[in-house]
């Protein structure tokens, strides 16, 4: 590649680079940490760790005591939020079956709760990538932010529109 060009041709195609395996990884050590979540809240996950920019910015330290924070602080970050979360939406649901079909996660009406039987463990994907690693450290900081919210509020401060 010729001067500032991406070296990672699949960026270029969002759907191979956001795909099945890595949502599920993710999705799979988020419900390891928070153990039960609602499943509106599940699904505004994806929109927040696979977007590059919103994850740099919350693998950054300066930053990210609350959503409000977050969205006064960088508020372009999360304008298009929306759009992601619609976009997203497939893969979090093709990732909730592949977790349930796996036994790590259990769906019941409104929650999803992890199986803490199951033989999904952090220590299994300490070598699999820097992404997933970064993804990681994203979604601890996401836990932060967002569990103590309630659905309403977040969908409304997100501005989400079903």
């Amino acid at each position: 590649m010729i001067g500032n060009q991406d070296i990672n041709p699949l960026k270029n195609n969002l759907f191979i680079y956001n795909n099945e395996a890595i949502s599920t990884i993710a999705l799979g050590y988020f419900m390891s940490r928070v153990k039960v979540i609602s499943i509106p809240k599940f699904m505004l996950i994806l929109p927040f760790v696979l977007h590059e920019q919103t994850l740099k910015q919350l693998n950054n330290n300066s930053i990210n005591r609350s959503l409000e924070e977050l969205i006064t602080k960088k508020p372009l970050l999360l304008s298009n939020f929306n759009s992601r979360f619609k976009d997203f939406l497939p893969l979090s649901i093709n990732s909730v079956t592949i977790l349930n079909e796996l036994q790590i996660i259990k769906v019941d009406r409104e929650y999803i709760y992890f199986n803490s039987d199951s033989n999904f463990k952090k220590s299994d994907f300490k070598d699999i990538g820097t992404r997933i690693q970064k993804i990681m450290r994203g979604l601890d900081k996401l836990i932060e932010i967002i569990t103590n919210m309630d659905n309403n509020s977040l969908y409304l401060t997100l501005k989400i529109e079903l």
